[in-house]
């Protein structure tokens, strides 16, 4: 049998109570909006960086977006998007920590129409089944996975690994790592050693070529983030002003190799690799154009490659 507290233990726990509550009400944010961007205001948000967070099915009927706070990927109806109140919402799927990057797998080789979600603090991605929405299984990889791009007939996918500097290959048919690329290339004056760089972050493959972004490269920061061709490194590309392709530091580069006493080129930020030799370095196309890179892709209808980045000066 339990017996009733003191009266006088009660009286100091309500006294207690009453003296520490307008001290927790501070504490406490208020019901009512502060009226400043959630960045700024009372829940700074610490989720992962969403790579590519929009991605439409195979069918383009519906749009899938990855819900990084909850860990779920969101499915939308996409079949009337001037609808007065937006997309409709279909569906949500519980997925792992950090869903930060999400991509159809090609159905030439899948006979199911499949959605790949990278979940960076799960160390993991989840194939999920686009007509079921049912995860069919995870694939465990290290390393802070972040984008996922597919080779041209979906056998093979490529994962970057942040953690590790490293890019993983993916047999897509039985769901295991079975290489990693480091990223990494050679610089003239390191006497042909591979230097790794930092972070990569997002990929591109055209073909055989597999482009590679760092997320923190070396913060030698530029001018502008557009890549145009370099005429004097054929297959590299530089940083212009503007489309019209005039470069800044055109012969950074090829006066650095001529004459190694130099400074080193700074910023390593985009690094091609050859699919079909991943145990070879990367080589150089992109460099000192920004900080905090986070997306690349080619510029539509031209040659330039376009990144974006937040601390460019």
């Amino acid at each position: 049998m339990r017996r009733p507290l003191p009266t006088a233990i009660l009286s100091f726990t309500l006294s207690t109570l009453l003296a520490v509550g307008p001290v927790a009400a501070q504490l406490c944010p208020p019901a009512v909006d502060p009226g400043v961007d959630n960045r700024d205001g009372y829940l700074p948000p610490f989720e992962e960086q969403p790579i590519r967070p929009l991605a439409l099915s195979s069918d383009r009927n519906t749009l899938w977006v990855v819900d990084i706070p909850d860990a779920k990927v969101s499915v939308f109806d996409a079949t009337n998007p001037t609808a007065p109140r937006g997309p409709r919402p279909l569906d949500e799927i519980a997925v792992g920590l950090g869903p930060v990057t999400i991509q159809p797998r090609p159905l030439a080789s899948s006979l199911t129409a499949e959605m790949w979600v990278v979940c960076t603090s799960s160390n993991s991605i989840f194939v999920i089944e686009e007509s079921t929405r049912n995860v069919l299984t995870t694939i465990r990889v290290e390393h802070e996975p972040g984008d996922l791009v597919f080779s041209e007939g979906g056998k093979t996918a490529y994962v970057s690994l942040a953690a590790s500097n490293q890019i993983a290959v993916i047999d897509a048919a039985t769901r295991t790592v079975t290489n990693r690329i480091e990223f990494d290339s050679v610089l003239p004056t390191s006497g042909g050693s591979r230097l790794h760089v930092e972070e990569p972050i997002a990929l591109m493959i055209e073909g055989d070529d597999l482009y590679g972004l760092s997320n923190m490269s070396g913060n030698g920061t530029a001018a502008n983030p557009r890549l145009c061709p370099d005429p004097a490194m054929p297959g590299s590309f530089i940083e212009c002003f503007a489309p019209t392709g005039v470069p800044l530091m055109a012969q950074l580069w090829n006066d650095y190799n001529a004459a190694p006493t130099g400074p080193e080129p700074p910023d390593r930020d985009v690094l091609r690799f050859d699919v079909n030799s991943p145990a070879a370095a990367g080589t150089v196309v992109g460099w000192r154009f920004g900080t905090l890179n986070f997306d690349l892709q080619r510029e539509p209808g031209g040659p330039n490659l376009v990144v974006s980045n937040m601390e460019m000066r």
